[in-house]
């Protein structure tokens, strides 16, 4: 999955993958600045379940560009 950061500040992306349902792991945390792109990705043979987003100012935003 590919996602842009579309808001002023930069944020913070954490992936929650695992092999099956019921078994989630956290993979590291990835800073995305303002206007960039980045590429997130489960481990391999993982499925994607959801992803955590943080950031330091009121407004954060994060614009998924493409899915594979």
């Amino acid at each position: 999955m590919q996602v842009r950061n579309t808001g002023p500040s930069t944020v913070y992306v954490t992936v929650i993958h695992g092999p099956r349902q019921g078994e989630r792991r956290q993979g590291p945390e990835r800073e995305i600045t303002p206007g960039h792109t980045a590429v997130l990705r489960p481990g391999q043979g993982d499925m994607l379940f959801d992803l955590t987003l943080r950031g330091a100012g009121p407004v954060k935003s994060l614009t998924v560009v493409s899915v594979r």
